[in-house]
């Protein structure tokens, strides 16, 4: 049995850096591709947030709602073109 630790310790000692190197590049594009979907959802609420601004001076009264403020404009599906496949719904 002694000889078997003796052979496989070499083997062991060159392939267990390359593995660790390989967990640890794993996690950090996943955090980095988790953040990188973070903050794309982030930026399109951002963005339909600013859709229902007031518009400026000078608009049609036409597009004024009853209380004079200008109408909500229809928003896509939420987050339509940030799903990507294999995603969890949230």
């Amino acid at each position: 049995m002694a000889g078997f630790f003796e052979t496989a310790m070499p083997y062991v000692a060159a392939l267990l850096p390359t593995i660790g190197v390989a967990f640890l590049f794993y996690y950090v594009m996943k955090y980095i591709l988790e953040g990188d979907r973070r903050e794309r959802l982030a930026q399109a609420q951002w963005e339909r947030a600013g859709r229902g601004a007031p518009t400026p001076t000078g608009s049609a009264p036409e597009a004024r709602t009853p209380t004079g403020s200008a109408p909500e404009a229809p928003t896509p599906a939420a987050g339509a073109d940030d799903v990507r496949p294999g995603d969890p719904p949230e």
